[in-house]
């Protein structure tokens, strides 16, 4: 048996219904951009204490190997695993070394694989962490060779916020945040960890 709804009997109209999938519609239309700035304001966080993380690493197995890691584009260069030397870099040996007696890791519990940023640039790489021990970039001010925590195939923008957030936005040529590239072709970013001539 059908049952027949009177005209007396509660339910929702068609208008209201529709004024309730209005409301929920500007309330997302509202919340959801705010939503997806916290969730990419967190992921430059994340990428900005890795980077810190890998820094303070190596200074811990300079104090104890007494040089840097060698060179490493993408991959530990010795703070989880021993590696085979250590003081080998781009434009020289900074105190080359295969006795690592005093090594004393794993500094770093584990090697970042990859940016909470992802594949961010056009770059073979992208989001790759590596290390960075030889000559400065020509554009760069201070001494002639740095040691640098890096993170490949960072896009202008993403350099920027970073920069802005770590050395209050002062460019890519000082302080700790710097590009390996012009500003508007940025290759990787450094986080500088030392510096000398």
């Amino acid at each position: 048996m059908i049952k027949r709804f009177s005209k007396n009997e509660k339910g929702f109209t068609l208008v209201e219904l529709l004024v309730v999938i209005a409301i929920i519609g500007i309330l997302a239309a509202i919340i959801m951009p705010n939503a997806f700035r916290a969730v990419h304001k967190a992921k430059i966080t994340r990428a900005i204490n890795e980077l810190k993380a890998i820094a303070a690493a190596a200074m811990q197995f300079y104090a104890g190997v007494g040089t840097w890691p060698s060179d490493a584009e993408g991959a530990d260069p010795g703070l989880v695993t021993r590696p085979a030397d250590a003081g080998r870099g781009d434009g020289g040996n900074f105190g080359y070394t295969t006795d690592l007696s005093n090594w004393n890791g794993p500094y770093l519990e584990k090697w970042p694989l990859r940016s909470p940023l992802g594949g961010v640039g056009p770059l073979s790489g992208d989001g790759a962490y590596g290390w960075h021990l030889g000559a400065k970039h020509p554009g760069w001010e201070g001494p002639a060779y740095c040691c640098a925590a890096e993170l490949r195939g960072v896009p202008k923008d993403i350099f920027e916020q970073i920069d802005e957030v770590v050395d209050g936005g002062d460019g890519w040529t000082k302080g700790k945040i710097r590009s390996w590239g012009d500003p508007a072709n940025v290759d990787s970013l450094q986080y500088i960890v030392s510096e000398w001539n």
